[in-house]
């Protein structure tokens, strides 16, 4: 059973403080409000293989870069959410925030 989308009220400034944090990670230039609006627009399903995707790529990750190569670990992650991000035609800080929002929520401002 498929559970329905969820309305989640977020402050401006903790929205604006979590994308930035994302989009240091994923290099993104997107505006704030655009990510925000592509999340919104993805179905629970998209949400749900966009993190199964990126967690089969994580997963992939671990086992070939070593764990003293962080430089090198965060590059590839990096090319992996752009790599995601294409195939579902959004940015990739929209990917990261799949992993770190819940799947069946939709963010609206306070």
């Amino acid at each position: 059973m498929m559970s329905k989308m969820k309305y989640t009220p977020i402050k401006k400034n903790q929205l604006i403080n979590s994308i930035s944090t994302l989009k240091a990670l994923s290099h993104s230039i997107q505006d704030w409000q655009q990510i925000m609006q592509e999340f919104n627009d993805l179905s629970i399903t998209q949400r749900k293989d966009i993190c199964q995707e990126q967690k089969r790529r994580e997963e992939l990750l671990k086992k070939r870069i070593p764990n003293t190569d962080k430089k090198m670990y965060l590059t590839c992650l990096m090319v992996d959410l752009n790599i995601i991000a294409s195939t579902y035609d959004v940015d990739p800080t929209t990917v990261c925030m799949c992993v770190r929002f819940r799947l069946n929520e939709k963010l609206v401002l306070k």
